[in-house]
């Protein structure tokens, strides 16, 4: 049961754009930027 909670917690914290989070940071709508893609590509 608890490789189930530890399996539901990471996929919760692998869902999390980083970038969007990092842009967020710096006052940067990240997909307003470049190519509008919120991918690391374009941070």
């Amino acid at each position: 049961m608890l490789w189930v909670i530890f399996g539901v917690i990471a996929y919760l914290l692998g869902s999390i754009n980083t970038s969007i989070v990092v842009g967020k940071c710096m006052g940067l709508d990240i997909r307003k930027q470049g190519s509008g893609n919120a991918g690391a590509t374009n941070t």
